[in-house]
């Protein structure tokens, strides 16, 4: 190869790595706050679910979802064992292992839910569903 067609490929890559990092910084410096509020966000899903509760064997609440926040009123007593659902760090101990119970089913697909869910919200009812409590064998007075 001549100098000159190392000096094209070079150029070459710096104009296509420039364009890749401008490309990056538009990404994140500004239409980053834009893709974080869209409503296919997964983190806005997970904040506008009704989880179930996760009860104690004597029905006390370990943890339960007031006004689209997580409440555990032990809070770290019980941290290791009833865990965290959080939009940054994802979810750990019961929250992680009965997910699929807590969570809401996700009705967003099946037409005649969705029709449901319309007739019942023109009527003044709830529409929203809440996902199952968990009641687990755990003796609060032992575990803290």
């Amino acid at each position: 190869m001549t100098n000159r067609v190392i000096v094209q490929l070079r150029t070459l890559f710096v104009v296509l790595f420039a364009v890749l990092v401008v490309r990056q910084l538009y990404v994140q410096l500004i239409a980053g706050p834009n893709y974080a509020a869209k409503s296919f966000n997964p983190r806005h899903a997970l904040l506008s679910e009704r989880r179930g509760r996760i009860l104690a064997s004597d029905g006390t609440i370990l943890a339960e979802t007031v006004k689209k926040h997580r409440v555990y009123p032990f809070g770290a007593q019980l941290a290791h064992t009833v865990g965290y659902v959080s939009l940054r760090f994802g979810a750990s101990g019961i929250e992680a292992a009965y997910d699929s119970a807590l969570t809401p089913p996700d009705t967003t697909g099946d037409p005649i839910s969705q029709i449901a869910e319309v007739v019942q919200s023109l009527g003044g009812r709830s529409t929203q569903t809440h996902g199952a409590d968990v009641v687990t064998t755990l003796k609060i007075p032992i575990q803290t």
